[in-house]
């Protein structure tokens, strides 16, 4: 455990940086419920309405979108190294101190001059963006760049299927066609398309005797 945050995976953490929670535990699976849900309704409205190649997408964003969520909220954030009761030194090993950085009496370390103390995790950051509570922890040198990747994935995801998946791909690709009797509705999905446009015959192919 280093400040608040527990280590849930001690090997894996001291060989890659991942393995640690943060004290909310609550945002992940919070974000993570709503992330599925919304994915859900999606990928079944594009299977249904739209195709399998509308309908791989929305899968690959949602897993893509889960991975940066996970690699974020169970990442070293960039805590700088303290140690437990046996001694034991967790966290990022800071460089030597220089005249810019600042002593911290709560960690009884050396704060990098990006860093600060974060008062929820009770330890001092490296890089210190903000403390994220739908991560369940702060976001820092360690796992901004994955934070900001989950955020650009679920924004596209979430523009994807507003304007194509709800939107523009039902209308291009699911027709009413009304006959005699008024009744009959047929689906013209994205893999018909892509056979009619494959059985298309190329310009002069006909031509003849």
């Amino acid at each position: 455990k280093m400040g608040n945050p527990p280590v849930f995976w001690p090997s894996r953490y001291q060989q890659t940086g991942w393995g640690m929670a943060g004290p909310h535990h609550f945002g992940p699976p919070a974000v993570l419920a709503i992330l599925w849900a919304a994915s859900f309704h999606f990928i079944r409205h594009a299977f249904y309405y739209v195709g399998w190649i509308t309908g791989g997408i929305c899968i690959a964003f949602s897993l893509t979108a889960t991975y940066y969520l996970l690699d974020t909220a169970f990442r070293d954030p960039g805590i700088v190294a303290v140690h437990d009761d046996d001694g034991a030194a967790f966290g990022q090993r800071p460089a030597p101190p220089t005249r810019h950085h600042r002593w911290c009496d709560v960690c009884q370390a050396y704060q990098p001059p990006t860093g600060a103390h974060c008062p929820h995790c009770n330890v001092c950051v490296e890089g210190y963006d903000h403390h994220c509570a739908w991560m369940g922890c702060c976001i820092g040198e360690g796992n901004h760049k994955q934070f900001v990747r989950f955020n650009m994935t679920w924004l596209l995801f979430f523009c994807y299927s507003i304007f194509w998946v709800s939107a523009l791909g039902p209308f291009l690709f699911w027709h009413g066609r009304h006959h005699g009797n008024g009744e009959e509705e047929s689906f013209l999905g994205e893999e018909d398309a892509l056979q009619d446009m494959s059985a298309e015959e190329p310009p002069g192919a006909a031509g003849g005797d």
